[in-house]
């Protein structure tokens, strides 16, 4: 039978520690959350697999919050920090960029700078997580022409790169809307780059990255550098298609 009483605390520890994440951005109740898992896992199995799944659920609500973090909350010292690194991995292809991924960039550069500073409590997640939207903001922002497209996602995207990769046989009952999404894709990008197996190869490692952060999977600090480095790769070869 699940325990009532330490169900009700990780709520409600989860539910104080929320309002403090763009108030101070804190990875304190990161500890705490470590903690509560521990005692989960001495419970017994019908305890720890209906807790742990509302675990991880929440928290990938808390992760998808905390990289709502704005740029104002990074001081400015450290912000030109960022963006001079960016830019000059970048070049020329900063400008190229949605103002929404320019945005983005420094603070995933902050968030792997202070999960570093948090190691070994499961901070990278945050990182990693904020890393994939730079990319996955750039692909829907310019392939659907539109921010937050409504029903798009990364992976779905990449499904529909996949499938028009892999030629009409596998178009199915969708046939026209792939036909459509094709010859939009020849008229604005260099499809050929865009429909490499390289770049979608690329693409898969970094869903399975988002993936991963966004369901409490472990991840460390090897794993947020090989991420960022697949990301900003990823960025520079997508604008080398448009």
């Amino acid at each position: 039978m699940v325990n009532v009483n330490v169900y009700s605390r990780f709520y409600a520890l989860i539910m104080d520690k929320i309002s403090d994440l763009f108030k101070a951005q804190k990875l304190d109740f990161l500890e705490a959350l470590e903690a509560l898992k521990k005692e989960v896992r001495t419970q017994g199995e019908e305890f720890k697999s209906d807790i742990e799944e509302k675990i991880d659920s929440m928290y990938g609500e808390i992760i998808s919050s905390f990289t709502d973090v704005r740029r104002e909350n990074i001081s400015a010292e450290q912000d030109d920090q960022y963006l001079l690194e960016i830019k000059n991995e970048l070049n020329d292809q900063w400008n190229m960029l949605d103002g929404g991924t320019q945005e983005m960039l420094p603070i995933a550069r902050y968030l792997h700078e202070v999960s570093t500073q948090k190691a070994g409590i499961g901070a990278y997640p945050l990182a990693v997580l904020q890393y994939c939207r730079c990319l996955e903001n750039e692909l829907l922002v310019k392939i659907y022409q539109t921010r937050n497209p409504k029903g798009k996602t990364f992976g779905g995207l990449l499904y529909r790169l996949r499938v028009l990769s892999d030629g009409e046989k596998n178009y199915k009952n969708r046939e026209s809307e792939y036909k459509k999404l094709r010859k939009f894709l020849e008229r604005h990008f260099d499809i050929d780059k865009l429909l490499s197996e390289c770049f979608l190869v690329e693409l898969e490692i970094i869903v399975d990255y988002r993936n991963k952060a966004a369901h409490m999977k472990p991840l460390g600090s090897e794993d947020a550098d090989k991420c960022r480095k697949k990301v900003m790769a990823g960025l520079r070869d997508f604008l080398n298609a448009v």
